[in-house]
């Protein structure tokens, strides 16, 4: 087990419009914000709902897409910085989980993906983390398409400053 401590930076409360795809709109405030690392919480509806379910005995995800009307009763995921194999910053990656009902009450959910589709309204929490940059490695996401969280001491400053222009 490891764990650092954090400080809470700046919180942005986002609505997602009809259409929105929550992930993206997520992605966008991180680069119009220069969030590097943080976590995020969701509630809202929306009509088609991507996500992906870990195969351990197919050693992949498997993607599942659902249309229709669904509620996700929660959403929770994280923000971190993606360094290459030099430790230069390369982009931030938006990971996150999401659970969702229909309308019988059924819920289901899994890793969510790219492709969402908000309807009538969408909400999102961001919190921006400090002190200490959350990592993922650029090798790792290209080769088994996750990376465990890094915590980078010495990326704390330069990179956190070099993002943002101070």
């Amino acid at each position: 087990m490891q764990y650092v401590e954090v400080r809470r930076g700046r919180t942005f409360l986002l609505r997602l419009d009809d259409g929105d795809d929550l992930l993206e709109a997520v992605g966008q405030l991180t680069v119009q914000e220069n969030v590097l690392s943080g976590y995020f919480t969701a509630l809202g509806a929306m009509s088609r709902a991507p996500f992906a379910i870990y195969s351990l005995e197919k050693g992949r995800y498997e993607e599942i897409v659902k249309e229709g009307y669904f509620e996700f009763t929660s959403v929770v995921g994280n923000i971190a910085l993606v360094l290459d194999s030099d430790g230069r910053p390369v982009t931030t990656f938006v990971h996150g989980h999401i659970t969702l009902a229909d309308e019988k009450g059924q819920v289901f959910g899994g890793h969510l993906l790219r492709g969402s589709r908000a309807i009538a309204l969408g909400e999102v929490h961001i919190c921006e983390t400090t002190a200490m940059v959350i990592v993922r490695l650029e090798e790792e996401l290209m080769q088994r398409g996750y990376s465990p969280m890094h915590f980078y001491p010495e990326v704390e400053l330069p990179i956190a400053d070099s993002r943002r222009g101070r």
